[in-house]
């Protein structure tokens, strides 16, 4: 009898721990009929899968907790440390931060139960309008497309793609031929990106010509151009040099002979190579020839003068002398040779032996035999 008894209260307490079932952390809640029933509480998943789960333990669960009879006394049987089974709910669902696909599925991870998905494409933009963002296997990252990452010093521009789903600094186009280039004077770009040695304004003019050229880059290459005339008095050659492009023997400044020939002159211009003779007014060397038989006065007039006309020295009559046109006019130099004996060198006078002696012709006299 006392067994009987025993046995009847063991399973009546067995009935009135049949009457909670295990939810959450440990919590127990009475469920239908004293009878534990199994129990699908999903984290933030749709309120249709935690209906008649209660609240506590703030809504978690993750888990399915199937086939464990909690004992009397708050749950110290045999399985009550045992792990909760997650079942994972069926349907699609969408997971946050718009780099994977909308058709995602739920499933275990860790004990939760979470949504995933294919990520989607690599360079998709995410994170909302001019986020400056895009997707990068599965994750939402900065990148900024577009933005402008070109070397100052090179011939291309580039900018930021963003397709590959991590900022790529790409070609975008060659800048313009003869853009200045390389960080240093004398470098230009071409047309085919390429930064080349170009000298704009250096020189490159033939030596014998009176052209000026120069070198000029806006093409990206160094071309010779022309560039005017080479300054008047540049020289072109042996003895010849430039006036208004014209290549000739005229020199600036140089002598020459004006309309008076007995005055001196200037070249004051070489216009097509002609040259232009000023006259200064001022007069050459006396004696200067200025003509045929003619010659210049000290007064800078051209006058008519023959030299070396024989004529008699005023110095002596007895001597041969003969013209002379160095001072500007004529005039007679003494030779030193003397005339014939007997030349008159005036009235009732005679040259003898270069001397000029009294001597009357037909007067008596007395020979030297006598």
């Amino acid at each position: 009898m006392k067994s009987a008894l025993l046995a009847l209260g063991m399973a009546l307490g067995l009935a009135v721990a049949g009457c909670n079932s295990l939810v959450g952390n440990g919590t127990y809640e009475l469920v239908e009929n004293s009878t534990v029933k199994d129990a699908t509480v999903v984290e933030d998943a749709p309120a249709a899968l935690t209906d008649g789960v209660s609240p506590q333990d703030g809504g978690r669960g993750d888990a399915t907790v199937s086939g464990h009879d909690a004992e009397a006394g708050g749950g110290e049987g045999a399985d009550a440390d045992a792990a909760p089974v997650c079942t994972p709910p069926s349907g699609t669902c969408t997971p946050p931060g718009g780099c994977q696909q909308p058709d995602g599925v739920y499933v275990c991870d860790g004990g939760a139960v979470v949504c995933v998905s294919a990520a989607v494409q690599n360079g998709t933009s995410c994170g909302g309008a001019d986020s400056g963002m895009v997707c990068s296997d599965g994750g939402c990252v900065s990148c900024n497309a577009g933005a402008d990452c070109s070397d100052p010093n090179a011939c291309v521009t580039k900018a930021y793609a963003c397709n590959t789903g991590a900022p790529v600094c790409a070609f975008v186009s060659n800048v313009p031929e003869g853009t200045a280039c390389g960080g240093d004077a004398g470098f230009v770009c071409n047309d085919a990106g390429g930064c080349v040695a170009c000298s704009a304004g250096s020189d490159c003019s033939v030596a014998t010509s009176c052209a000026k050229q120069t070198i000029e880059c806006s093409s990206g290459a160094a071309v010779c151009t022309p560039a005017g005339n080479k300054p008047d008095g540049t020289s072109c050659g042996t003895g010849l040099y430039c006036y208004g492009g014209t290549c000739s023997a005229c020199t600036l400044n140089q002598a020459c002979t004006p309309a008076n020939p007995c005055h001196q002159g200037t070249v004051s211009a070489c216009t097509g190579g002609v040259a232009t003779c000023t006259d200064t007014g001022l007069a050459v060397t006396a004696g200067t020839s200025c003509g045929t038989n003619e010659v210049c006065s000290a007064s800078g007039s051209c006058a008519s003068c023959t030299a070396g006309l024989s004529c008699t020295p005023s110095s002596n009559a007895c001597h041969i002398g003969s013209t002379s046109c160095a001072t500007g006019a004529s005039t007679c130099t003494d030779t030193g040779q003397s005339v014939p004996n007997g030349t008159s060198c005036g009235s009732g006078m005679a040259c003898d032996n270069g001397s000029c002696f009294a001597c009357t012709s037909g007067t008596a006299c007395t020979p030297a035999n006598a």
